[in-house]
């Protein structure tokens, strides 16, 4: 990190998260030197800029949450706005957002985050994202809900660190690596063939070799039924957390599939017997990005 920032490199010395640290500080400060201001413009946002901000909250509060569990909700806020925040350069945040009885509202929970991540990603490496340890998202986000935020019972303030929460917090910084990691790919891309790749996304343009599968999106939840076919939910890029999502039995596609993966697919529209059209758009076809 740079020089006004050494105070945060010495409290990050001798602790358990000091080597993933460092291995994130190298890959944040390579993207700041080699993209940031380089559009040439000084009335452009510099979201990148920012970003590099956020990291340095997120390094602050992951240090600081071992000393005191309060800091954990500092730590997962500034988590989710730093990961927002790539979303904002990627495009991608606005599909984020949906209306619900006249009120704006963002899906922001930190696993869905991550999932809108590995959608973009995904769809403009043409891979299927992966991420180390992508457990520990909903693990770190259970924590904090359940012992932070909304406990069932009050707990005394530790001296040491709570287990817990280093069980959540290490494999974060892996997660945190990986997606780091990805970004700095998606941002060393020729810009003609990510922008390309966006189109496609967002279906100005048909990906090729498609076998008429021209969404992309990310399995958003499984759910079991008993005595009936397990079904499965996806949110499209296209539509966005705004729009229908897609509907799918569990035992149709040629893959075992499990929540966030990226996939390719086609859906269509149907009607109950009365004539209304069901809340889900029914998959017609689906496959693994790989």
């Amino acid at each position: 990190m740079s020089e006004s920032d050494s105070s945060s490199t010495a409290d990050v010395d001798g602790t358990v998260l000091q080597d993933q640290i460092l291995a994130c500080d190298e890959i944040i400060e390579d993207i700041i030197d080699s993209h940031r201001g380089s559009s040439g413009s000084v009335d452009e946002e510099d979201i990148i800029g920012d970003v590099y901000d956020f990291y340095g909250q997120v390094r602050e509060f992951s240090v600081k949450s071992f000393e005191n569990r309060f800091q954990t909700s500092a730590l997962y806020t500034a988590l989710k706005t730093m990961l927002r925040t790539i979303g904002k350069e990627c495009g991608y945040d606005h599909r984020m957002k949906y209306e619900r009885k006249g009120r704006e509202d963002v899906a922001d929970g930190i696993d869905n985050i991550v999932n809108w991540f590995k959608l973009y990603a995904g769809g403009v490496l043409e891979r299927q994202p992966e991420i180390t340890y992508e457990w520990a998202v909903p693990h770190f986000k259970e924590h904090r809900d359940l012992t932070v935020s909304h406990p069932t019972e009050i707990e005394s303030l530790r001296d040491r660190p709570d287990p817990t929460l280093v069980s959540s917090v290490v494999p974060l910084w892996h997660v945190l690596e990986d997606i780091l990691r990805l970004w700095r790919r998606i941002l060393d891309m020729d810009s003609e063939d990510r922008t390309h790749r966006e189109q496609i996304l967002k279906g100005e343009r048909d990906p090729e070799n498609s076998l008429n599968r021209d969404l992309f999106g990310f399995i958003q939840k499984l759910e079991h039924r008993q005595d009936r076919t397990d079904i499965g939910f996806i949110t499209g890029f296209q539509n966005g957390e705004d729009g229908k999502s897609s509907r799918f039995e569990v035992g149709d596609p040629d893959f075992f599939p499990s929540v966030g993966d990226v996939v390719q697919f086609s859906a269509e529209q149907r009607e109950r017997r009365d004539g209304e059209e069901f809340n889900a758009l029914t998959v017609t076809s689906m496959s693994l990005v790989e």
